[in-house]
């Protein structure tokens, strides 16, 4: 049986759209885990990842996801931004007006979870 076909989100039919849009299999995977990471607190909160307030997405991207590095931490980002237009865009969110996080890379980069890096970038050096 097709994923695409097995309710395995939250709101599985608006995923499942935003999803179609890809061609990629890899990218489609990587935003799956990323709905996978979050049904937990979609359905904690009875509300789709394009209605969370800046509480739930701190929550998600500290305690589910936890990127290991900044770059994780901005892709992560970028994936949640992005569905969150698209929702935007397509009428599906209760925020008509703009995404509250888009383009906010510092703000995606203090989630990056520094104990488990074992890199320093040049900044983090500086």
């Amino acid at each position: 049986m097709n994923n695409e076909t097995l309710n395995i989100f939250y709101n599985n039919d608006v995923k499942n759209r935003f999803l179609n849009q890809f061609t990629n299999e890899k990218t489609k995977e990587v935003y799956k885990r990323v709905f996978d990471k979050s049904r937990y607190l979609e359905i904690e909160n009875g509300k789709d990842l394009f209605d969370f307030d800046e509480y739930d997405l701190n929550l998600l991207l500290e305690s589910y996801i936890s990127p290991k590095t900044k770059q994780s931490a901005r892709t992560y980002g970028n994936i949640i931004s992005s569905y969150i237009d698209w929702a935007i865009d397509k009428g599906y969110s209760k925020n008509k007006v703009f995404n509250r996080i888009h383009d906010r890379q510092e703000y995606f980069n203090s989630f990056a979870n520094k104990q488990n890096s074992l890199y320093l970038s040049k900044d983090e050096i500086d």
